[in-house]
């Protein structure tokens, strides 16, 4: 499991000419990989009638919601149970990529109302969340770069009649962070069924590049937002709109979103909380 704390006083050090020098490889036993998960994620089985994986789970108040489970609010176990890497005990939201020592971050985290891995828990209380840390930094050590990965209910495809989509959801800075960072959410083609061959866990912050996780033929850049200066343990809403064209797109559509730092540099490191993400048509 990655040590919080280290994760939270490691960026201040960084900043310090010190004797030693903490980072990528190093041999610290506070760096090791984190003990595998025991959470087994819900298996994928498309519905033949609907083409839908997970037809059961609705989200009340985003009617027609193509993110599966966008609330958090159905999981195989209790959020709290695991404190670190356990995005995919929420349905839908799965692995980002192979274990890949030694680090062997797997995903972002999973929590319930009123409790967080460190500072304030995002006020108004909404239910389950999750959150993940986001740098923008390329010197930050590779366990801060975490990602979450949701399986939709159907593919958003190019159509001959343009359409728009438009995606909404919460953030909020956990750690009293004064600076602001920047998020990239992505549509991706990702073959779940057979054979789903998952990429390796990057080996740097900055490579492969987001577009580059999964081919760039299969990944398209939906929006970029930004989490704020100030915007500490309080929800801001963000939104993003997009209308996929044949030109850009992957030619099958997407059938995953995936939610992670931006590769644009000169920003800053913050724990981010994430809610309520809700996708449908215009």
């Amino acid at each position: 499991m990655k040590n919080k704390f280290l994760k939270i006083i490691l960026p201040m050090l960084l900043l310090i000419v010190a004797t030693f020098v903490i980072g990528p490889g190093c041999d610290s036993p506070t760096l090791t990989s984190p003990p595998a998960s025991t959470i087994v994620e819900k298996a994928i089985v498309v519905d033949a009638a609907t083409g839908d994986p997970f037809p059961e789970i609705t989200d009340k108040d985003c009617v027609g919601n193509y993110i599966t489970n966008g609330y958090f609010n159905t999981t195989v176990q209790s959020p709290d149970i695991q404190v670190d890497e356990d995005i995919i005990a929420a349905t839908g939201w799965r692995r980002v990529w192979k274990k890949n020592p030694p680090f062997n971050v797997i995903g972002a985290d999973l929590f319930s109302s009123g409790t967080s891995a460190m500072g304030t828990p995002p006020t108004p209380a909404s239910g389950n969340y999750a959150s993940m840390w986001v740098t923008n930094n390329s010197t930050d050590p590779i366990q801060y770069r975490e990602a979450m990965f949701n399986r939709l209910h159907h593919f958003i495809k190019p159509e001959p009649v343009p359409v728009t989509y438009v995606l909404g959801f919460k953030t909020a800075k956990l750690n009293n962070t004064s600076q602001q960072v920047e998020i990239s959410i992505y549509g991706v083609n990702y073959d779940d069924i057979s054979p789903a061959i998952l990429p390796l866990q990057p080996t740097t912050i900055v490579t492969p590049t987001n577009i580059n996780l999964f081919g760039a033929a299969n990944t398209v850049l939906l929006g970029t937002v930004m989490i704020p200066v100030g915007a500490n343990n309080t929800w801001v809403n963000q939104n993003i709109a997009f209308t996929p064209n044949s030109k850009e797109y992957p030619v099958a559509g997407f059938n995953y979103i995936l939610i992670t730092r931006s590769d644009n540099e000169g920003k800053g490191m913050a724990y981010c909380a994430f809610d309520d993400f809700c996708l449908h048509k215009k």
